[in-house]
C-alpha cells in the first residue's frame, strides 16, 4: 500500500538511522525505495548492509540534479500512497498504521501532518544543533481546503499544504500532476509538489500529529541552499554544478536565488505556465516579487556574493531600485533558519515543546522518533496548567487509595476462605 521513498546523495553519516526507522513499523504492507545519486562516500554499502526484502535499492551511474534524482526515485515506487523522506529524516513507528486508518475512513488523495523538526549534532549552524521542536500530538484529523492557503502563498511563505515530503500522496493524484512525464519540475522539488497538487485538488486531510521527523544535518540540501554557512559550501557547490546540467524548468520572472519567497513565486509561476489552469490563478507582478525579496532579506539576513550579483542584475533589468543591503544583516555568516528558543524561559511556546536533545540522550533522527513515540503517551498531561495537573494528581491519589482498600478487603476474604 505505501512506498517510503528516500532519494539520497552522500548521506553515509545519517542514512542508517533513517532506514532503521523505516523498518521499525507496526504495519506490514509497505516498501522502502532508496535511490542513490552516485554517492562518493559509502552510502551504497550502508544501505546494502540491511539485507531486508522490504528495501529496494537503485542508483545512478553518474550524478544528476536533486529534482532529476527525485523523479527517478519516484518511478521506482509501486505503492498506492507515496511518502518521501530525506536521508537524515525518520518516520515514527505508528505512522503507517495511523495513515492506513485515516485512508480507510475518508475520501482523500493527499495528507499532511504537523512538522517535528530535529537538528542533528552535526548540524552546522551556531546554537541550533541538538534541538527538537515537537508540535501538539492529538487524535484530531479534519478536511481542509486548498483555497485557504492563497494568502499564505501570495505572501511568499513556505506553504503548509500537503507535500510529498512530510506528507502522503496518492499515486492517482501524482499521475494527474505530471508534465512531460515528470512529477517534479523545479529547483525545489518538495515545494513544487505542494503547489502543483494545489492546482489539481480542492481539499486534503490534515492530521494534528507529527508522523515523521524532519531533520537537518550537515548533509541537508535545503539547509545548504538557504544558509551561507562555510561548512555547507561543498553541498552548495555540488547542487549548483548539477543544476547547470539539468533540464528542469525555470522562470525569468523570478531571480534564481535561494530565498524562500523566490522559491514559492517560482513554483507558482511555473505551474501556471505549464498547466494553464484558471481555478487557482495568481496575479504575480515583478513589483510584488521584489517586495517579498526585500522583506525576507531585511528579516532574515542577506545572501551569498554570487546571489547578490544575480539579484542586482534582476532588479536592474526590471528597472527597480535596490534600497536595502543585500548582504546584511547576517548573523555569524549565515541565515538563521529556525528560531529555536535561546533560554529556558521560552522552552514551552503554546503547545510546542522545544527541547535540548543532549539531556535526553538523543543523537540521531531515529532516536528522536523513538523519543516522540514515548512522549505521545504523556503529551496530553504536559499541556495541562498547574491547577488542573494538581487536581488530576489528587484524583488519581484518591483512586489509588480506594484500590488499595479493595485489595486489602479481597486479601482478607481470601485468608478467611483458606
Amino acid at each position: 500500500m505505501f512506498s517510503i521513498v528516500i532519494p539520497t546523495r552522500n548521506s553515509a553519516k545519517t542514512i542508517r538511522e533513517t532506514i532503521k526507522s523505516c523498518l521499525d513499523q507496526d504495519f506490514a504492507d509497505y516498501e522502502v525505495i532508496v535511490h542513490d545519486n552516485a554517492s562518493t562516500d559509502n552510502t551504497r554499502e550502508i544501505v546494502k548492509s540491511f539485507r531486508d526484502s522490504r528495501i529496494a535499492f537503485s542508483e545512478n551511474a553518474s550524478p544528476v540534479y536533486m529534482t532529476d534524482n527525485w523523479n527517478r526515485a519516484l518511478e521506482r515506487a509501486k505503492g498506492e500512497w507515496i511518502i518521501f523522506l530525506g536521508s537524515d529524516d525518520a518516520i515514527r513507528r505508528s505512522s503507517l498504521k495511523k495513515l492506513s486508518n485515516a485512508i480507510e475512513n475518508l475520501e482523500v488523495e493527499s495528507i499532511v501532518w504537523s512538522q517535528c523538526l530535529y537538528t542533528w549534532p552535526t548540524f552546522g549552524l551556531a546554537n541550533q544543533a541538538n534541538r527538537i521542536s515537537i508540535p501538539p500530538i492529538t487524535k484530531n484529523i479534519y478536511i481542509s481546503t486548498i483555497d485557504s492557503h492563497r494568502d499564505e502563498l501570495m505572501a511568499g511563505e513556505l506553504p503548509s499544504l500537503p507535500s510529498i515530503y512530510y506528507g502522503c500522496i496518492s499515486k492517482k493524484l501524482i499521475e494527474r500532476c505530471r508534465h512531460n512525464g515528470n512529477f517534479f519540475d523545479s529547483r525545489t522539488p518538495d515545494l513544487y509538489s505542494a503547489i502543483v497538487m494545489s492546482f489539481f485538488t480542492d481539499h486534503y486531510l490534515r492530521i494534528d500529529d507529527c508522523l515523521t521527523i524532519t531533520a537537518l544535518s550537515a548533509s541537508s540540501s535545503g539547509t545548504a541552499q538557504l544558509s551561507i554557512a562555510p561548512n555547507l559550501e561543498v553541498i552548495r557547490n555540488d547542487l549548483s554544478a548539477l543544476l547547470e546540467t539539468s533540464s528542469i524548468s525555470m522562470t525569468l520572472q523570478v531571480p534564481q536565488v535561494d530565498l524562500k519567497t523566490t522559491w514559492v513565486m517560482d513554483c507558482i509561476l511555473l505551474v501556471q505556465a505549464k498547466f494553464a489552469r484558471t481555478k487557482s490563478a495568481f496575479e504575480i507582478s515583478t513589483n510584488h516579487v521584489a517586495k517579498l525579496i526585500k522583506d525576507e532579506i531585511l528579516d532574515e539576513g542577506g545572501v551569498s556574493l554570487e546571489h547578490q550579483k544575480i539579484l542586482s542584475s534582476w532588479f536592474s533589468r526590471n528597472g527597480l531600485e535596490i534600497d536595502f543591503d543585500l548582504a546584511s544583516p547576517v548573523t555569524e555568516k549565515n541565515r538563521i533558519l529556525n528560531s529555536f528558543p535561546s533560554d529556558e524561559k521560552n522552552l514551552k511556546i503554546g503547545q510546542f515543546y522545544l527541547l535540548d536533545t543532549i539531556q535526553f540522550g538523543i543523537n540521531s533522527s531515529y532516536e528522536a522518533a523513538q523519543f516522540v513515540d514515548n512522549l505521545e503517551l504523556v503529551y496530553p498531561l504536559l499541556n495541562l496548567d498547574h491547577n488542573e495537573l494538581v487536581k488530576r494528581t489528587n484524583d488519581y491519589e484518591a483512586l489509588l487509595d480506594e484500590l488499595k482498600q479493595e485489595v486489602e478487603q479481597l486479601r482478607a476474604i481470601v485468608n478467611i476462605n483458606k
